[in-house]
């Protein structure tokens, strides 16, 4: 018997890591393009760097609004394949590219006010003009990049993970090689180099979206899906899809935007604290991914699982994740702590900067596991269809701790921008243990 439960155990770590492995990958690959980014143009100018960080940071949050919208492609995809109606989880994926394009002018539009709003919240001027135009030169970016998770997320519910890191691995050397000549480009005729960087990323963003899509196109069979042909009874499944949107989307930008905000916060200290914090900021989301692809195998196995009616394989998927997250995010974590100098230097050339990256780096590895444990845990209560409860979570821990805990520790205890990752991690435990109680 006890044999028996070994081999089970075994079965359920690898059925995890099958689909968490190349999701991982894939999620980490997105952030990495900012990496590269920030890479080019901390060789410019470490200021560069925070100038970049503080016009992506509001179009971020909008662009995870959008996404959290789309999460239900996930989950109820995951959860109709698991009770053998493969029509409807086409049907899912087509509300969802609907959505995004209807979302798509007013994404755009929005990056048309940045500039005012910056000067309202009296940023610094230097900082201003060069963070504007990279807001609305990435807004343009913003719909390539979630129609290209609406395919990623609908090729590993079929148990294709491996499609969205080998085209993410293509796009990364692309964006690689063109971010010299377009920084170059738009330095000589804009004299906004973060804008040029960004605007490298947004042309990769849509070469990435055009090719998951051709892949579909070309390599699923479109009418048994449900991808051609007529939606089966649309109003109720539009219904459905709204009822899980609505509480994912605005969960999923408050949990993702707490990082944005932070940034803006950090904007109000000086451009050399600015970018160290973008630098962790980006490092954390970068080797945060460890957590989330585990995050997004327990979604595609909880679901499954759910649409079987099965709620013991649900919560062996959800134990599963954690047990190989930990292993995977703790070595990362250790060598953040020790050894941030290495990190922060493949960034910047100023000492000032270099300064501030290092403090916020030590602080943020506590905060990828603490994070880490949050994401999986919020993920599974949305794969299990508790979203309005995943939703309270988010509130509490990001609204109500983090966000008071850190303006607390930056400002009242002038703990400075360390204080705002301070508060982060204050909030993601609370978060992590409600939301695995919860489960």
């Amino acid at each position: 018997m006890a044999v028996k439960t070994g081999l089970l155990r075994r079965e359920e770590l690898w059925a995890t890591l099958r689909i968490g492995a190349p999701a991982m990958v894939a999620r980490a690959m997105i952030p990495f393009m900012f990496t590269v980014d920030m890479v080019a143009l901390g060789r410019i100018d470490g200021a560069e760097i925070g100038v970049y960080g503080l016009g992506v940071a509001p179009m971020l949050f909008i662009q995870f609004l959008v996404i959290g919208a789309v999460q239900p492609v996930i989950f109820m995809g995951a959860q109709a394949l698991g009770a053998n109606d493969t029509r409807l989880s086409g049907n899912i994926v087509r509300f969802a590219v609907r959505l995004v394009l209807l979302a798509a002018p007013v994404v755009i539009a929005i990056g048309f006010t940045l500039l005012p709003v910056f000067r309202f919240f009296g940023y610094p001027s230097e900082l201003v003009r060069g963070a504007a135009a990279a807001g609305l030169v990435f807004s343009l970016g913003v719909p390539a990049i979630v129609l290209f998770l609406i395919g990623s997320y609908f090729l590993e519910s079929l148990g294709r993970p491996q499609i969205a890191p080998l085209t993410l691995g293509f796009g990364i050397a692309l964006n690689f090689f063109l971010n010299a000549p377009v920084i170059q480009m738009t330095t000589s005729f804009f004299n906004a180099p973060a804008a040029g960087a960004v605007l490298a990323t947004v042309s990769v963003r849509w070469l990435l979206a055009s090719a998951i899509w051709a892949y579909i196109w070309l390599r699923i069979d479109r009418a048994k899906l449900g991808l051609s042909g007529k939606i089966d009874a649309p109003k109720q499944l539009a219904a459905r899809i709204w009822r899980a949107a609505g509480p994912t989307s605005t969960s999923y930008a408050l949990e993702h935007g707490l990082g944005m905000a932070m940034v803006f916060i950090a904007g109000t200290f000086s451009a050399a604290a600015l970018a160290g914090f973008q630098i962790a900021i980006n490092f954390s989301a970068l080797a945060g991914m460890a957590m989330v692809g585990m995050g997004v195998a327990a979604s595609v196995r909880i679901g499954q699982a759910v649409g079987q009616g099965d709620e013991n394989a649900a919560r062996r998927a959800f134990a599963s994740a954690l047990t190989l997250g930990f292993p995977l995010a703790a070595p990362i974590a250790a060598i953040t702590f020790c050894s941030p100098e290495v990190i922060a230097n493949l960034f910047l050339a100023g000492s000032e900067s270099i300064d501030s990256a290092l403090i916020s780096l030590r602080t943020i590895s506590v905060y990828l596991i603490t994070n880490g444990a949050y994401m999986i845990s919020i993920s599974a209560n949305r794969a299990a269809s508790n979203v309005r409860q995943s939703l309270r979570i988010v509130v509490l821990a990001n609204v109500c701790v983090s966000t008071p805990m850190a303006l607390m520790f930056a400002f009242i205890l002038n703990f400075g921008v360390t204080g705002l990752v301070y508060g982060m991690i204050c909030g993601s435990i609370v978060g992590a243990a409600l939301s695995g109680f919860s489960f």
